[in-house]
């Protein structure tokens, strides 16, 4: 069986059976689409996968990315399905995470939201014949557990976990799908129809019941499959849903009365993992992977006893962060939560104990197990802990006006993540606020994600948006914008679009981004319609007549001149727009900018000290994305030097971890290049596939995804080499407009070449980078590098 989304025919949605016994009457219908439609000018449909409650998935040939994509096309419906929509959006585009299907684009056509994913195509788990023995079960059990405890690592529930929604691959490889229904981890939501969608037969009983719902209701819905995948039937049976129901508070058959031959330990674990009551089953996907695996319990000695049991002075900042797991990405997260825990303990042991034990039960943090065992907490959930931690302190009726300032001045102070914390506790709180205060919230909430630029965190706002509804023009304005915004990234002509059909914005700072989304747009499509959006605002500095203003437009234009080739110029922009009174993350932005104008034009010391201070800006704003870009600078200032570099893999997964591909892809074309130049060619030629693929993807910057596709050619094995590849590929680098590019690239294929270009072609392409500078590395090599390897082939 082949499929995308499969849905069970003989057991409805339980959302949909509830709907009919409340006499609720939603009718969606599925939109009027047939083969060949083009979606989002990108997307044509080519044929239809399966069909859900409220959609249906198609294959697609993605026309810009070059490859087949799955898309899954829904009618919004009411406010409630718009707010799911969005929230499987939000988990799909947070997840990266092995095994589970993630988010390629998004967005609203014709009536319908489109969300695109990898095409994966599969049986439903368990992908064999049942019922089948745990010997043939094992591997993908162990695949699949390691993948939930990923996903649940991230906040996230998937809350509708069957077989359908677990595809197996040809290769064994379990995918979890469908995260239609998932749902944070950390939110309770107040409305009981919400808590309880699912599938009948896998939801967990505190699911029937509406109760809060964590990860152990996948872990329950996980027993149901592997009871379902060893027996042949479910763990309940009854002749309705309503009885299927009732059975889930009442102990299933004990597993081995079916299946003798299973081992004890094994039915130990499925037994528990179907116990009613979630905190009787085991506490997280890697215990039971631990229980499966027969393991010894993996206590995390020594710390307890070590800091917060010993009677003792209070403990330090340093030593309560001790506690914790460096942060595997940039956010600096053992340092602050051991401030955090400091601040709210005053140091003593037994209160640090205390809180940290209250955080581990509210499954806020978690053990890493393992030798020298730590406690992992994520920044998202520590910037919740001390956004509660400053809404406590300020009264017990703070007030929305005294809380949104408490979250601007985090803002303007770079903290963007603990800004949009304080803002989200606010839009949580019940009863809602009053419109004009919701405004005011969610007015800040989209500058902050704006400022951010993280895709996850615009999409967090959108979430909020979507969960609101359409209350007042302001709020639909500002759903609009963030929409804009998300565009921008995989399908830059509907950005321009969506940006350029919203109405002026009363406030002026959401009315600088709708310009800013219109200049990013347009950025990256034509120069011609860079310099036209930029002539026709060039009247705001004048009009607003504020240093703020002119700031804004001072960056703007030197992002024009660097795309003009004209650096020194552009970096002369940026450094004005670092004097502007912007927030300190917008200040970092600049400085970095004016750092990569100066390295173009070969400015080394001036770009390595800028962006030492723009490093030092995004550390201390805990923003992750603008240190790895950042730190990608200084990596790419120092290979440029000619400094002693390897391959660093471990922080190209720290920047994958992030989600913007953008980032992912210039990370991995350095790296390549590094690698290319260690000889260590193996490791070139995966990084530059994963960096041709994030470019391809994205459809845009023909330079990188040029010198991508030259630095696969320079790493790959011989018999891997394709003529007509190398021919497309040195026609592309004479076509390349951008300096440098074409004879780099030229060079790095020079060994596949089966002639020398002419030598009149060669100067031209050369002559694009001042000849002063002809010696010096650019991306991968110097010009006098590509010369001296093109002039091989004369030789040869």
């Amino acid at each position: 069986m082949t499929s995308f989304l499969s849905y069970s025919e003989s057991i409805d949605s339980f959302l949909a059976d509830m709907a009919r016994a409340t006499a609720v009457a939603v009718e969606r219908k599925v939109p009027s689409v047939a083969a060949g439609l083009l979606v989002a000018k990108r997307y044509r449909l080519k044929r239809p996968l399966g069909r859900g409650a409220h959609g249906i998935v198609w294959i697609a040939e993605d026309v810009v990315g070059k490859g087949d994509v799955a898309i899954k096309l829904l009618l919004p419906g009411s406010p409630e399905m718009s707010t799911r929509i969005r929230g499987e959006i939000s988990a799909l585009r947070s997840l990266r995470v092995p095994g589970a299907v993630s988010l390629l684009d998004e967005g609203l056509e014709g009536g319908f939201v489109f969300i695109v994913m990898p095409l994966v195509v599969g049986a439903p788990f368990p992908g064999l014949r049942t019922p089948a023995p745990w010997s043939d079960l094992e591997p993908l059990v162990m695949a699949l557990l390691e993948t939930l405890s990923g996903v649940h690592a991230r906040g996230i529930v998937h809350r509708d976990l069957k077989p359908g929604n677990v595809l197996v691959g040809s290769d064994g490889v379990p995918w979890v799908l469908d995260f239609g229904l998932s749902a944070p981890a950390f939110y309770a939501p107040a409305d009981p129809l919400d808590r309880i969608a699912g599938t009948p037969a896998y939801l967990a009983p505190e699911q029937v019941d509406a109760g809060p719902v964590d990860h152990r209701a996948d872990l329950y819905a996980l027993g149901a499959m592997l009871f379902q995948a060893l027996t042949g039937r479910l763990p309940h049976e009854a002749p309705d849903v309503r009885a299927l129901l009732a059975a889930k508070f009442r102990p299933p058959p004990p597993i081995r009365d079916l299946v003798p031959a299973l081992s004890p330990r094994v039915a130990n674990v499925i037994d528990s993992l179907l116990l009613a009551r979630p905190d009787a089953r085991p506490a997280s996907a890697s215990e039971v992977a631990r229980l499966f695996a027969e393991r010894p319990s993996e206590v995390p000695a020594g710390i307890w006893p070590a800091l917060v049991t010993r009677p003792g002075p209070p403990l330090s900042v340093a030593e309560i962060g001790d506690l914790f797991w460096p942060s595997h990405g940039f956010a600096s997260v053992a340092e602050d939560a051991g401030a955090l825990l400091h601040a709210v303990s005053g140091g003593d042991r037994g209160r640090v104990r205390q809180e940290l034990e209250r955080w581990l039960a509210d499954r806020i943090a978690r053990w890493e197990l393992g030798p020298g065992s730590r406690v992992v907490i994520d920044r998202f959930s520590l910037d919740r802990l001390e956004a509660r931690r400053r809404l406590a302190e300020l009264s017990s009726t703070p007030g929305t006006e005294r809380a949104v300032a408490l979250a601007r001045t985090a803002a303007e102070e770079g903290r963007l993540g603990l800004a949009s914390a304080l803002l989200q506790e606010l839009l949580w709180q019940t009863p809602r606020p009053p419109i004009a205060e919701l405004e005011l919230v969610l007015s800040l909430a989209v500058e902050v994600a704006l400022a951010d630029g993280a895709p996850e965190t615009i999409d967090r706002v959108l979430y909020e948006l979507c969960r609101v509804g359409p209350v007042s023009k302001r709020v639909a304005s500002l759903e609009g914008l963030a929409r804009a915004a998300l565009a921008v990234g995989p399908w830059t002509e509907r950005a321009l679009d969506l940006a350029s059909q919203l109405e002026p914005l009363s406030d002026p700072a959401l009315e600088r981004w709708r310009h800013s989304i219109r200049v990013l747009a347009a950025r990256r499509t034509s120069i011609e319609r860079e310099e036209a959006v930029l002539e026709e605002l060039a009247s705001l500095p004048t009009a607003h007549a504020d240093e703020l203003a002119r700031g804004t437009f001072a960056g703007w234009l030197g992002r024009l001149r660097y795309r003009q080739g004209r650096y020194l110029e552009a970096a002369t922009q940026h450094q004005i727009a670092a004097e502007a009174p912007l927030w300190h993350t917008a200040r970092a932005s600049a400085l970095m900018h004016a750092a990569s104008a100066f390295m173009e034009a070969f400015h080394l010391p001036e770009a390595s000290a800028l962006i030492v201070g723009a490093l030092q800006f995004f550390t201390e704003c805990r923003h992750a994305t603008g240190r790895a870009q950042a730190d990608w600078f200084a990596r790419t200032i120092a290979y440029r030097r000619g400094d002693s570099l390897t391959p660093d893999l471990a922080w190209v997964e720290r920047v994958a971890m992030l989600g913007v591909r953008t980032l992912e892809g210039i990370t991995c074309i350095t790296e390549a290049a590094i690698a290319w130049r260690a000889g260590e060619r193996e490791v070139g030629y995966q990084l530059a596939l994963r960096a041709e693929r994030a470019w391809s993807a994205m459809g845009e910057n023909a330079g990188a995804a040029l010198l991508a596709s030259a630095l696969v050619l320079a790493c790959a094995p011989a018999n891997a080499i394709v003529l007509a590849d190398v021919e497309e590929l040195s026609q592309r680098a004479i076509d390349c407009p951008t300096p440098g590019i074409g004879i780099q690239v030229l060079g790095l294929i020079a060994d596949s070449l089966p002639s020398a270009p002419p030598a009149a072609m060669l100067e031209r392409l050369a002559s694009q980078i001042p000849e002063a500078h002809h010696d010096r590395r650019v991306d991968v090599l110097s010009v006098a590098e590509a010369r001296a390897l093109l002039a091989e082939i004369r030789q040869s």
